[in-house]
Formats: structure tokens, sequence, C-alpha cells
């Protein structure tokens, strides 16, 4: 596959692509049923964003395909939420679906996100969530300035209480979207509770917890926002052990590597 632009298209621009991927012809219902690269092949002209999505969403849906425990999903959908995702955080989108398919092998059943230490489709652990609130830089170095800019904030977890007040207030893309799981974890933070193991919470705030993290989008954002966090001082490969940094992680970064080699030179392009 082609890079993508270091300027990443905003999400909004993105999923109006995505809705428009279906180029209507007389034959509406055999339109319909062809894959989307048999799709496009229709279509005369394409702009550099709609190249990159579709292939992005052809490369993801690759690595599905090639997934024997990738099954009960609507394969087309999942991979368009994938693409659009990594692309707005600026993440190769094969990346986040070889991770994906690492982790999870694109289940979107909870029980089953669910059974480890980890929480959703990226398997994102409470540790690197306590990371995120008390070093939210690493996430996104804009953040310093955008809190240093306002004397009244000093810290990440001001700056997110005045969003709460004020939710006009823009903390990047990062501070927007953990802004949104902060939200809907409050008492999880007042309380400290992100120093603490998950399993020694209250029930309430460890089930508010699991629910919110497992919401497929606001996963896959936060795991992709992990990965570039690596990704910015490391090559791919030291990314992809860091962010699995377990006892496995080598064998980890290696069967990830390997599919996201094959999906660059075997998915279809446009």
């Amino acid at each position: 596959m082609s890079g993508f632009p270091i300027n990443p298209p905003r999400r909004n621009k993105i999923e109006s692509i995505i809705k428009n991927h279906t180029v209507h012809q007389p034959d509406a219902l055999a339109v319909q049923k062809m894959p989307i690269f048999s799709t496009l092949k229709l279509k005369k002209e394409y702009t550099k964003e709609e190249k990159k999505l579709h292939n992005a969403i052809n490369a993801i849906k690759y690595i599905m395909n090639n997934d024997k425990d990738c099954k009960g999903i609507n394969k087309q959908a999942l991979a368009e939420k994938i693409a659009a995702i990594a692309i707005d955080v600026g993440v190769h989108p094969e990346v986040a679906g070889a991770i994906i398919k690492q982790e999870t092998h694109f289940s979107t059943d909870s029980a089953e996100m669910n059974k480890g230490t980890g929480i959703g489709p990226m398997q994102i652990v409470p540790i690197v969530i306590h990371d995120m609130f008390v070093r939210p830089e690493f996430y996104d170095p804009e953040l310093k300035s955008i809190i240093g800019a306002k004397k009244e904030y000093k810290t990440f977890e001001n700056a997110l209480n005045a969003k709460l007040n004020n939710p006009k207030i823009d903390l990047g893309k990062f501070g927007n979207k953990f802004f949104e799981f902060y939200k809907q974890n409050k008492t999880y933070f007042d309380k400290e509770c992100y120093k603490k193991r998950l399993n020694d919470l209250p029930e309430k705030i460890r089930n508010d917890y699991n629910r919110t993290l497992s919401n497929y989008d606001m996963n896959v954002y936060l795991g992709c926002f992990l990965y570039k966090a690596h990704r910015r001082t490391n090559s791919e490969k030291q990314a992809i052990i860091n962010y699995n940094n377990s006892s496995i992680k080598y064998s980890y970064e290696a069967e990830v590597s390997r599919t996201i080699k094959q999906a660059r030179k075997n998915a279809p392009e446009i």
C-alpha cells in the first residue's frame, strides 16, 4: 500500500467519502453485490482521499478474509469503521487491522473481547488509561501547549473538567476523544481508581469502565493513539513490540508484522 498523508483528513470528511463509496448504476442490485474493489472500477476518476480510504478498507478486509478466526461479523461495515478511525488518528489502517486481528480476531462479542486483562478489540489495559490520564502529552505532544495556553488549566484533569462545563473547548484529537471516556467515568478518576486494579474496584465503577472501553469506536481510537505514541519515536517494528510489551512481545510483533506485510503486498488497490 502507498503511504498516508502526514496530515490525514478530518473524520467528517472521511465519513462523507465512506457514505458515498457505492457508485449508482442502472443495475443497482448487481452493483451492491459486487465487492467494493470491483464497484470502484466503475468510476473513471478518484480523489487521492478516495483512493487511500478504499485501499485501506480493502487492506483490512484482506486481513479479515485471511483470518480463519474472524467469523460472524459484517466485514465491510467493520473495515470501513476501522479504516476511517485509523486514518483520522494518522495510523496506517493495515497496522490497526493487523493488531486487532492478533488481539481479538475482529470479534464484536463483548464476552470474547473482555475475557482477558485487556478490554475491547485492541485490548486496552487499565495501566494504559492511567498513563493517558497522567501523561497525555505522550499521546499528543500538542496538549502541552494547549493546556499551557490557559493558565487556569495547569493540568490535563483541570482541562477535562473545564470541558465538562464548556464542551466547545478543543483539546485536540486525543484530548477530545479521551474526554468522552473521562466524562462517562468521572467517579473512576475522582476517586483515583485508575491507580488501582480493575478487579478491586466497586462493581458499578468497574462496569461503567468496561462498558465505555468496550465501545468499538472508543477502543479503536485509543488503541490507535497508543500505537501512534510509540511509533512517533520508534520504527514500526519497535512500536508494535511496545504496544504489546508483554512476555510474548517479540513473537507478537512477528505475527503482526507478517500480517501487515501480506496485506501491503496482496490487498487489491485502485
